[in-house]
């Protein structure tokens, strides 16, 4: 089995989904269903769920290694089979170019990610009441994170809340109180919408992009580099032919210098499509596009959220708001916020309280970005 294992060949059993295996008991590709999962791999890293990546499946007749259709449990596991990268494992071994991949790396980590994101991620959704704030929101008390929750009062009218889960599972002995969803959600598309509608900030942002991404892509500043060169090399040649020296060895380095020359500017457009590089203005108009969206929307708030907020730590006399785009620190009392600009207030009797914003940006967001960017020219405002 291990000699199998080493040699890529398949040790029986069902054979994985997206995957056939030839007369010499190779994996190959299986032409109609590998285009499938690489889709449901791409669909649940865009957001998409679980349960309509199996809805997606079983739409277009896709079934498993059965032949029966693909169930939630069914779903799960494939989106977390690492076989799809090329990987075949067995008992200890792991041959990693063994079989033929079906997503890249850098796909399957981003679905990774994004499921234990969601298995960590507590009550999303309450009394059919979406709270946005799930996964961002965390105890600033004992470190865990806080769910939606909700009650009703003697008169039958519904309240929703955050409620801290180690309090609620009554663990840690953590005593934090709950807090009103709506002030608190309230709150955050406030400040998110100080920054967008910022436009010294926007700047800042779309300089730090460019940074990172001249910085994150080592090889298109060398190729252009290179490219520089050889243009200049190529316009000494044109120099020389113009004041009359044309040999045949003239005419052998200008055609040399004019295929490196195909060669680096190949090299350089075969380097921006691999990694998709934003230009400012498409940023700038990227931010423009966000000042339109309409803040009484839940889905409008979500994409805010999803895009801006890192986490927020909630104590009972502060809470600290870290955001996705740089390193910096500000603080904000509550007696200096106009608490009538809010939908619906909540603000603790003390008005003392402080909020510290601690903002930073990571390589993985600026991947989010594109994502965002592109999602936005779809919207509908």
């Amino acid at each position: 089995m291990t000699e199998n294992n080493l040699k890529g060949v398949f040790n029986g059993g069902l054979p994985t989904i997206g995957y056939m295996i030839d007369e010499n008991r190779h994996f190959q590709l299986d032409p109609v269903k590998a285009p499938y999962v690489l889709e449901a791999f791409k669909m649940y890293a865009d957001g998409y769920t679980i349960t309509e990546v199996r809805d997606y499946l079983n739409n277009n007749h896709f079934t498993n290694s059965k032949g029966t259709p693909m169930t939630y449990c069914s779903v799960g596991t494939m989106l977390r089979n690492r076989r799809y990268l090329g990987e075949y494992t067995f008992r200890n071994h792991t041959n990693y170019d063994a079989i033929p991949a079906i997503v890249n790396k850098e796909l399957f980590e981003r679905v990774q990610k994004r499921m234990e994101k969601n298995r960590k991620m507590p009550a999303h959704f309450a009394a059919h009441e979406e709270y946005i704030l799930s996964s961002k929101l965390v105890c600033g008390h004992c470190g865990t994170y806080m769910c939606g929750e909700s009650g009703t009062s003697s008169t039958g009218q519904m309240y929703y809340y955050y409620k801290c889960m180690a309090v609620k599972k009554k663990k840690n002995n953590c005593k934090k109180k709950t807090v009103r969803k709506a002030w608190i959600e309230d709150l955050v598309i406030r400040e998110i919408t100080n920054i967008i509608f910022d436009d010294a900030t926007i700047e800042s942002i779309v300089s730090m992009v460019m940074k990172i991404q001249s910085e994150d892509n080592k090889e298109i500043p060398l190729y252009e580099k290179q490219l520089t060169a050889v243009q200049k090399s190529i316009d000494n040649v044109l120099n020389a032919i113009q004041q009359g020296v044309f040999t045949e060895s003239t005419k052998q380095r200008l055609e040399q210098l004019e295929d490196e020359k195909k060669t680096l500017e190949t090299l350089i457009a075969t380097e921006k499509l691999r990694k998709k590089i934003l230009e400012p203005d498409k940023i700038r108009n990227w931010f423009y596009k966000l000042r339109a969206l309409n803040i009484e929307k839940i889905e409008h708030r979500r994409i805010l959220v999803d895009t801006f907020v890192n986490k927020i730590f909630l104590y009972d006399d502060k809470f600290i708001l870290t955001f996705n785009y740089k390193s910096d620190t500000r603080e904000v009392t509550f007696k200096n916020l106009d608490c009538s600009e809010l939908k619906n207030p909540f603000p603790p009797k003390n008005n003392s309280h402080r909020m510290v914003a601690v903002i930073f940006i990571s390589q993985e967001k600026l991947q989010k970005c594109c994502s965002c960017i592109s999602f936005c020219d779809k919207i509908d405002l």
